[in-house]
């Protein structure tokens, strides 16, 4: 298991913790959207623009895990700060095409 699936199966199991208060389970099921997750992000939508960011977060997760992992020697997956940066340029690029700022190809 590379270090992203690590991390996101951390996050996954943290947000079924038992004993967490539900604000806290949303958060981790937040940061980790997958389909294990979803029920956790289906209980906290109110809007239909909730339940399509929930669906769209979770296919945009698989979509980047699985091109990450294909990278595999372009990068450093076993680097701790991997899972932060992957998702951080993940919502920068959702972010700059949400306002309408052209973003290479090869950025995606």
């Amino acid at each position: 298991m590379c270090a992203i699936q690590s991390s996101l199966h951390h996050l996954v199991n943290v947000s079924f913790k038992p004993n967490l208060p539900d604000p806290e389970h949303i958060l981790y099921a937040a940061l980790a959207p997958c389909p294990q997750t979803f029920s956790v992000l289906k209980s906290a939508c109110r809007t239909w623009e909730d339940h399509l960011w929930a669906q769209i977060s979770i296919l945009c997760e698989e979509k980047q895990t699985a091109e990450m992992i294909k990278l595999g020697g372009n990068c450093d997956p076993e680097s701790s700060e991997y899972p932060t940066m992957k998702r951080f340029f993940a919502h920068l690029y959702l972010y700059l095409r949400m306002i309408d700022i052209p973003v290479p190809p090869l950025a995606t």
